[in-house]
């Protein structure tokens, strides 16, 4: 999942700290594309090869897992097998596939929730990135009640280089997300349609299944193609300067185990519309514009409010938000629970 966004970031900012650490002597397992980080050097790496979340993916984690104190997967794809470990740790991001279950096809849904029941019952300890997700975890998954502990993730540090290029110029809204039915991308067009605006709006993120769980897309989108542009998935340095020229930040999510984007903007010093829904209010804090990611109204209320040129963010109350969310803290969080 290192490619991921939410997950891919969490990943690649933990696994780094706990090997700079010092603390463990660490073997990781994960697929060939890993060994393009160099943080990967300074461990031992063993290659896997089965899909995720496949009997195969169980059967090559029961015999390649070495013996060791502590198995941690970031994602819930622990093994349901005995290992030669000492404790079983696993990280879930939040539970979507089971408090949304309207939106996911039956069969998918049946799978998700045994799986997920498996890893509650099987892992010795579960950590979690947020309060919402740790209460929405033990909601679905009552097993998890005394073993779940929250460790917010962190925001890092923009790049050193100068990224403000201004290839994209002029005012423009953005939205930073994968394209899924949760990220609520359709209600925000909605609502900036209803504005008429001069202005583009960029979308920036994975589209593959955009169609299949967002089919109400294309509609919206007709005749709006040179005002509303889907970007896809970029490098992290496009993605900064995306962040650095934009003139607001939107985030309609419906449902969010965390939500990286809106500290991501804040870290930018953006004007930030947020929903007021999940753990997004725990990223966000008190000092940006919440609306009902439900209605189209308020959405729309909320980008002209954040969009207009003389609007103001408080800078203090930024800093002070961001300096909740570091690395450094979450990647301590970790040791003292791994360890403990």
């Amino acid at each position: 999942m290192v490619e991921h966004s939410g997950i891919g970031t969490y990943i690649k900012n933990i696994v780094p700290g706990l090997i700079e650490s010092g603390v463990f002597t660490i073997t990781c397992l994960g697929y060939k594309g890993l060994q393009n980080y160099d943080w990967l050097k300074k461990t031992t790496f063993i290659e896997l090869y089965s899909p995720i979340f496949s009997l195969k993916e169980q059967l090559e984690l029961f015999y390649k897992t070495p013996k060791c104190d502590i198995f941690w997967s970031p994602n819930w794809n622990i093994s349901f097998l005995p290992l030669r470990a000492k404790k079983r740790v696993v990280t879930i991001h939040d539970v979507y596939h089971l408090s949304q279950k309207n939106q996911i096809p039956k069969l998918k849904y049946l799978f998700v929730k045994t799986f997920i029941n498996c890893t509650a019952f099987y892992a010795d300890e579960i950590v979690t990135v947020s309060d919402f997700s740790k209460e929405e975890i033990i909601k679905y998954l009552p097993i998890a009640r005394k073993k779940i502990v929250v460790s917010y993730s962190g925001i890092g540090k923009t790049l050193e280089k100068d990224i403000a290029s201004n290839v994209y110029k002029g005012q423009y809204l953005l939205f930073v997300g994968n394209i899924k039915r949760n990220k609520n991308v359709a209600a925000a067009i909605k609502a900036y349609k209803l504005l008429l605006p001069n202005y583009k709006f960029y979308i920036v993120g994975d589209t593959k299944s955009m169609m299949a769980e967002c089919p109400d897309l294309q509609v919206l989108l007709e005749g709006m193609e040179e005002k509303i542009i889907f970007a896809g998935k970029v490098s992290d340095s496009d993605l900064y300067e995306f962040y650095a020229n934009a003139t607001a930040f939107i985030f309609p999510s419906v449902y969010e185990g965390f939500g990286f984007p809106v500290l991501e903007a804040m870290k930018f010093m953006l004007p930030i519309a947020a929903s007021n829904s999940t753990a997004i209010p725990e990223a966000g804090g008190t000092c940006i514009e919440y609306f009902d990611p439900y209605s189209i109204d308020e959405i729309a209320k909320a980008i002209k409010k954040v969009m207009d040129r003389n609007y103001k963010i408080d800078r203090v109350a930024y800093e002070a938000q961001l300096n909740k969310f570091t690395w450094s803290a979450t990647v301590n969080n970790h040791i003292k629970l791994l360890i403990g």
